[in-house]
This record gives C-alpha cells, sequence and structure tokens, in this order.
C-alpha cells in the first residue's frame, strides 16, 4: 500500500481513486489501489461477498447495480469514502 499511495501522491497527486483508468493509471497505482479497495471491502462485508453476491448478480444488475445490492452504497459513495480511508 504505501508503493502505492507514494505513486498517487507524487505521479498523480490529488486524483481521486474513480478517475485513475487505463489511460491514466498514475504509474499503475490504480492496481495496487484496487487490491486495497477490495481488501478495504472485504474487511468491511466479509471475504465472500465479491464472489457469492457481487458476481452472482452482475448480469443480471450491471456493475453498478450489483455494487449497490452488494455493500449497500453506490460506487460514488465507495470512492468518497475510499479516497478519505487513503488520505
Amino acid at each position: 500500500m504505501t508503493d502505492a499511495l507514494e505513486k498517487r501522491r507524487s505521479v498523480c497527486p490529488g486524483v481521486p481513486m474513480k478517475d485513475l483508468t487505463y489511460a491514466n493509471n498514475c504509474n499503475n497505482a490504480g492496481y495496487d489501489l484496487g487490491a486495497w479497495a477490495h481488501a478495504y471491502l472485504a474487511n468491511k462485508f466479509g471475504p465472500d461477498v465479491l464472489l457469492e453476491i457481487f458476481y452472482a448478480n452482475l448480469d443480471k444488475l450491471g456493475w453498478e447495480g450489483s455494487f449497490s445490492q452488494t455493500y449497500g452504497m453506490s460506487s460514488e459513495q465507495f470512492y468518497q469514502e475510499f479516497d478519505e480511508f487513503l488520505d
């Protein structure tokens, strides 16, 4: 996590997690932070919800719908919460 946070601060300062994309990956910080985002959600909601709830509903509800149903918040709310955690 230290490397990801350093990349986020030095390569893309002020870029929120939701804006890390393939085109703007901040020297691959998005990959490292994505792993930590999953760990954060797994710690908060349980280790099995990604496979048992999120992926199970992905085709039916789409990404945002499945995320909201699984975690009880929109991805926008999560990004805000996770960015606060990172800061």
